[in-house]
């Protein structure tokens, strides 16, 4: 559910950075409250009677500044996204997770001597065989010929063009 739900705020991020041609900061304007808003009703309601039960709720008030500061780097985090994704794409930044989440397990099995099965090896292999194929095709030059796969589904959406050809995204 988490990755569907993580694949579905990146696709409409780009599609107000993209589409409709949001500023960093004007789409953050509109997805931050509905994202908070999500976040506050599924915590409260799934972790708020524990919270409350064992008497962490006061641990707010005893360390306010490193709450505010936890805040203050989600909400950065959350800037530095959505900027990656206006400079490249939606599909850039979830293959650079990807290869992210890669890094700490290689680094468990090369340093730590940690053991993974060879299921385990293969999948984290195939991860970073398939970025690395992403990112030759990325360096191909493009064919006049686009997919218009989300024409059927949204109305006046016209894809993004290569960043190089400097052809501007429009509604029709």
């Amino acid at each position: 559910g988490g990755s569907i739900a993580e694949a579905v705020r990146l696709v409409m991020t780009d599609f107000l950075l993209s589409g409709i041609k949001m500023q960093v900061l004007e789409s953050m304007y509109y997805l931050a409250p509905a994202g908070a808003l999500c976040l506050f009703i599924l915590g409260a309601i799934k972790e708020g009677p524990q919270i409350i039960a064992a008497g962490d709720l006061a641990k707010i008030g005893e360390h306010p500044l490193m709450f505010v500061a936890a805040a203050s780097l989600g909400v950065g985090v959350q800037l530095l996204t959505t900027a990656v994704i206006k400079a490249t794409s939606a599909t850039h930044l979830k293959v650079l997770s990807q290869v992210r989440n890669t890094i700490p397990v290689f680094y468990g099995v090369l340093i730590y001597g940690e053991m993974i099965t060879a299921n385990t090896l293969m999948a984290y292999l195939a991860s970073l065989a398939a970025f690395a194929s992403y990112t030759y095709l990325k360096t191909l030059p493009k064919s006049n010929t686009q997919p218009q796969c989300f024409e059927n589904f949204l109305p006046g959406y016209t894809p993004r063009k290569d960043e190089s050809s400097q052809e501007n995204v429009a509604l029709k």
